[in-house]
């Protein structure tokens, strides 16, 4: 049954006008270039639009719910705010009905991006999906990729995955420096492979990713602006 709670719903609702309106187009050479950028028409509906400045952590404090920061591809980066939480499958959209669906720091599913993901199956000891300590994290998982193409078979992509820790840094969301550890997850099969990249706190939260969606989508990157507390 999804959860949602009335007040927090309809705080998070009103919240994602106020979200697209931070968002912007302009690709730089970091996740923190692409996801601060200006606002373009293309979010605003109109041919171009006036530049706006990035948004500041004041800015961003003040809206009632939890928030990311996606992109991928040619997308916008824009702003998405938790609207329903699925048994810990939590979704979140934009003002464009645009959505991600995230176990804990894995994504789950996606919504109006295209060819869609439909589902992962996240085994019990990945801790991406469920939050452990980086200290205790496998070295290998395996995860299944579902989708749903219309006129189409259902079809499953299956994934070994191999983790390795690259070293502890500082990263920067939103004007807060955290200090977390890199880590390199690469995934493959008898005829694929793709690589994701995790940035996780000790306790196991993973505060901002890069990672594979399907062979017909563009890897996405995720921030996490304000942590989902349900």
């Amino acid at each position: 049954m999804t959860r949602t709670g009335s007040g927090y719903a309809r705080a998070a609702l009103a919240a994602t006008g106020a979200l697209v309106l931070l968002a912007g187009c302009t690709k730089g050479t970091s996740t923190g270039d692409r996801l601060f950028a200006v606002v373009r028409g293309q979010l605003l509906g109109g041919e171009e639009a006036a530049p706006a400045p990035q948004p500041t952590r004041a800015q961003l404090d003040q809206i009632p719910a939890a928030t990311i920061g996606f992109s991928f591809g040619d997308i916008d980066p824009v702003y998405m705010v938790a609207l329903a939480d699925n048994g810990g499958y939590v979704t979140y959209q934009d003002k464009g009905r645009r959505g991600v669906v995230l176990k804990g720091g894995a994504i789950a599913g996606t919504l109006g991006l295209g060819d869609d993901l439909y589902a992962v199956k996240h085994a019990q000891d990945d801790p991406i999906a469920n939050r452990t300590p980086v200290a205790e994290w496998p070295a290998q998982v395996v995860r299944s990729y579902e989708y749903r193409v219309r006129d189409l078979d259902d079809y499953v992509i299956t994934v070994s995955c191999e983790l390795e820790l690259l070293g502890y840094t500082q990263y920067e969301i939103v004007e807060v420096e955290l200090g977390v550890a890199k880590v390199r997850e690469r995934c493959s099969n008898a005829v694929r492979e793709f690589e994701n990249t995790y940035w996780a706190d000790l306790t196991g939260f993973v505060w901002a990713s890069e990672q594979w969606m399907g062979p017909d989508l563009e890897p996405a990157t995720i921030e996490v602006v304000r942590p989902y507390g349900g």
